[in-house]
């Protein structure tokens, strides 16, 4: 697969902002990209996101 898709939860629209910089910022996706984000019922924002795999970061113990 070349990309993830989650749900996911947090207390306020900043940290969705914050959460999908801090997810930019490793390296490992070469996009991300955060879909329906609104209040929950139950507290929160509820949203989801799309990770899009970046194609030139090695798997863990593949060797160069």
């Amino acid at each position: 697969p070349d990309a993830v898709r989650v749900r996911c939860n947090t207390e306020t629209y900043d940290a969705v902002d914050a959460v999908k910089d801090g997810l930019r910022a490793t390296g490992f996706f070469s996009d991300v990209e955060v879909k329906d984000a609104k209040t929950s019922p139950k507290g929160g924002i509820d949203f989801r996101m799309t990770l899009k795999l970046e194609k030139n970061v090695r798997s863990r113990g593949e060797k160069p």
